[in-house]
Parts: C-alpha cells; sequence; structure tokens
C-alpha cells in the first residue's frame, strides 16, 4: 500500500519537474559569442592602428646632411612615438587619432625640410670663390662656415649650438649666407644705360628728355636687400662707418631693416644716372659739334620719339614686308620679291578672293601698306601721324634712294632679258637676228639732281 502511494507521488511529480539544460547551453553560447566579438573588435582596433601608424613618414637618413643626422633622426622618432601614444590611447575619439596623426606628419615634414635647406646652404657656400665674395661677409660668418664644415656644433630645440656657447637660430643661419658681389650685373648695367643715352644724344634728345627717360628707367628697377648691401658697400665707397652698419644689419638675418634703405636705393639711382649723364655728355657734344649752326639761325628741334619709331618700323617693314605685316596680323598675303609685288588677299561677298596689290616701288602704294599695317596696333592717332611721318624720311633718305636705285636696276635687267627672250622669239619667227630692246624705267618716284 506504502508502496503504490510512492509510486502515485512519483508519478504525479514527473510532470511537475523542469529541465535546465536547455537554458545553460543557450546562456554558454552567448557567453562565447560576446568573448569572440570582444576579441574580434580587439583584432579590428589593432589592424585599425597599425593602418593609422603606417601613415606615419619615416625619415630617410640618407637625405639627411651628416651635421644633422643625430638630431634630425631622434626628433623625427620622438614625433613618431607621440603619434603611436595617441593611436594607442583607447580614451581618443578616432578624430583625435586622426588629428594627431596628422599633426606627426607635418612636424616630421617640417623636420626634413630643414635638412634639405641645410644642405642647399652647405652646397651654396661650397660653390663659392674668394672673388664671388663681398666686403660684407665678417670674419664670424666665416669662422662659423668652418665650424659646420667641421662639426663644431651640436643641434638642439631648433638652433645651431656651437663649440663657443653661442646659439644660431636655424633659420637665421640658413637664411645668412655668404654674400656675393653685385659688380658684374651693376658694371654691365652701368655700360648699358651709357650705351643706350649715348645713342639718345645722338639723336639729338635734349636735357629735359634725358631727365624724363633717365627716371622712367631707373624708376622701373628693383633691388633686393642682396643687391643693395653688396653694390653699395663694394661699389659706392660709403665711408667705413655706414659700411659696418649695413654689414651688420644683413649678417643679422639676410635683410636690411635697421639702415636706410630708400637712401642706399637713392645712392645706387645717382651712380646709375651719373654713368648715364657722362655718356650721354660726351655723345651729345658730339651730336652739337655736328650740327653747329649759325647764331641767327634757329637751333635744331629734336626729333620726336615717335618719329624715330616711325622710321625704325619702317626699315623693318621695307627690308621684309610680309614678315612685317604678318607680325601683327594672320590674314593671307603675298610677296613676290623680285617684283616687289605685296598682295593682301581679301574677299567678296560670294567669298571669292579679291586681292589688292601694293607696288612697293610707288611711294604713295609704300605709305598706303605701311598706314594700313599700323592701324593694327595700339597707337593713339597723333602717334599714327609721327609714325607716318618717320616712314616719310626714311623714304626721303639717301640710303632709301640708294636702295630703290638698286631695286630699279634689278627690275630693268629682269625685264630687258624678257624682252630680249620675247624679241629672240620673234625673230626667229621672221627669219631675223636682232637682239636689240628697249627699257622701261616705270615710275618710280626717285629724285635724281643734277
Amino acid at each position: 500500500m506504502a508502496n503504490q502511494q510512492l509510486i502515485r507521488g512519483a508519478r504525479q511529480a514527473a510532470g511537475k519537474f523542469t529541465d535546465v539544460t536547455g537554458q545553460v547551453r543557450q546562456a554558454v553560447l552567448r557567453g562565447e559569442q560576446a568573448l569572440l566579438r570582444r576579441k574580434a573588435e580587439e583584432q579590428r582596433l589593432q589592424e585599425n592602428n597599425a593602418r593609422a601608424i603606417a601613415q606615419l613618414p619615416q625619415l630617410d637618413e640618407s637625405q639627411v646632411p651628416i651635421q644633422m643626422r643625430e638630431w634630425a633622426t631622434g626628433e623625427a622618432m620622438k614625433l613618431r612615438d607621440e603619434a603611436i601614444n595617441a593611436i594607442s590611447n583607447p580614451d581618443l575619439s578616432p578624430v583625435e587619432k586622426q588629428m594627431a596623426i596628422s599633426q606627426s606628419i607635418a612636424k616630421i615634414n617640417g623636420v626634413a625640410a630643414k635638412t634639405n635647406d641645410f644642405k642647399q646652404w652647405i652646397v651654396n657656400v661650397a660653390d663659392l670663390q674668394q672673388e664671388d665674395l663681398s666686403k660684407l661677409n665678417s670674419e664670424t660668418l666665416y669662422g662659423r662656415i668652418n665650424d659646420i664644415y667641421e662639426g663644431n656644433f651640436k643641434v638642439a630645440d631648433g638652433k645651431f649650438i656651437f663649440s663657443d656657447g653661442e646659439e644660431k637660430d636655424f633659420n637665421s643661419l640658413v637664411n645668412t649666407r655668404p654674400i656675393t658681389r653685385r659688380s658684374d650685373a651693376y658694371q654691365s648695367q652701368v655700360k648699358a644705360l651709357g650705351e643706350q643715352f649715348e645713342k639718345y644724344a645722338l639723336q639729338g634728345w635734349n636735357e629735359d628728355e634725358f631727365n624724363s627717360k633717365i627716371d622712367q628707367v631707373l624708376s622701373d628697377e628693383k633691388y633686393t636687400d642682396g643687391d643693395i648691401a653688396s653694390i653699395a658697400v663694394d661699389e659706392l665707397g660709403l665711408s667705413p662707418e655706414l659700411a659696418k652698419n649695413i654689414q651688420d644689419d644683413f649678417e643679422d638675418n639676410g635683410r636690411l631693416d635697421k639702415v636706410n634703405k630708400e637712401e642706399l636705393v637713392f645712392k645706387i639711382k645717382e651712380q646709375y644716372k651719373i654713368a648715364a649723364k657722362t655718356a650721354y655728355d660726351r655723345a651729345k657734344s658730339l651730336y652739337d659739334r655736328k650740327t653747329a649752326i649759325k647764331k641767327t639761325e634757329k637751333p635744331p628741334k629734336p626729333m620726336d620719339p615717335n618719329i624715330i619709331l616711325g622710321a625704325e618700323e619702317a626699315a623693318k617693314f621695307i627690308n621684309d614686308p610680309l614678315a612685317y605685316f604678318r607680325s601683327v596680323s594672320g590674314d593671307k598675303a603675298t610677296y613676290d620679291e623680285n617684283d616687289k609685288i605685296f598682295q593682301l588677299i581679301t574677299y567678296d561677298k560670294e567669298g571669292n578672293e579679291t586681292p589688292i596689290s601694293y607696288d612697293l616701288t610707288n611711294e604713295s602704294d609704300i605709305i598706303r601698306l605701311f598706314n594700313e599695317i599700323q592701324a593694327n596696333k595700339a597707337y593713339s592717332p597723333s602717334q599714327r601721324v609721327k609714325i607716318e611721318q618717320g616712314l616719310k624720311k626714311l623714304l626721303k633718305s639717301p640710303e632709301f634712294k640708294e636702295y630703290m636705285q638698286s631695286v630699279q636696276t634689278q627690275l630693268s635687267q629682269r625685264e630687258k632679258q624678257a624682252k630680249a627672250e620675247t624679241q629672240g622669239v620673234i625673230d626667229k619667227l621672221k627669219g631675223k637676228s636682232n637682239n636689240a630692246g628697249t627699257v622701261n624705267t616705270g615710275n618710280l618716284p626717285i629724285e635724281t639732281q643734277e
């Protein structure tokens, strides 16, 4: 009886029992999945950090001058370590990490740029010869250059620290280099100005025209601080005190920011003006002697510069009409060198070619074509009038008359030869042999004197 009750109780209890095995298994699986996710996240972060670190530049030691190699490599390594620490910091956001990378790249590139500037500075110094150097250079500068060549310095905090304890800022050092003389350029310009104003004097320019032109020329001149310092000390014969002030100022940082630059530029331009005036006076004296006139006569008026320009342009035009035309116009044109005929091709309404011919042995045609070409240039109406006057002066010159006589002779010879050949054909047809011919001299406007 009792056993039956136990059996019934067990049967009733079996329906109420809960199997927890499945629930335990699911919890274990969730834990394993969470662990895998954490490992995957750590792996992703490590890969991201590795990619970020790979962005950091490496300093190429082979490109770094030996004098700066220890400082440059150490500085670059320190900057990389700072960036790597930032990348590995879990407290920084991705944006902050990227900013740290960008800053590191910029700083390492700055180190590389400094080493390149220093290397170029050394090359520039090594290429200089003693005769190239200006009096501006001090013994101290030469001493520092020797110290750098021999490695008697160290670099720290962007400064050169020499064996005697003196410190020199990096930028100040590479910007302060041995000063080369500007003598060759200065003397060449003095010579060029002299030749230019000799030419103007021989053209009859007066004092006012000289002063206006020299002021214009000198106002266009630009000078670097190095030009001003070298020319002033090496060429102008300044007082020792002023020369020393210029030397000290320029040596400080490669610029002139203490002495009065405007005053020095004025002194330099005065020397240019003196050289130009000396050449002008010499040539003007010669011109005056050659064109001396009686006191009762009105002195000659200097030729207008636009008339001179017109004569010069006319000479270019006559020497090569087609090239001169094409220098200002792309219109179709031809030129017969033998017959001196210039043709400008125009077009009618139907698009047919309509050539306009100019006989360049005829003065009126020469003037007409020349003026049409000048219309394509940016001259004012008053300038064009003067330029045409220059052309007419050239047409009246002995040189042009000689040129036209040569042209006329060539045309006459060609005409005589052509007539002779034609007459020979006619004579053969008539059974005769008559080589005589007549020469048509044409209507060239060449004036002759009896």
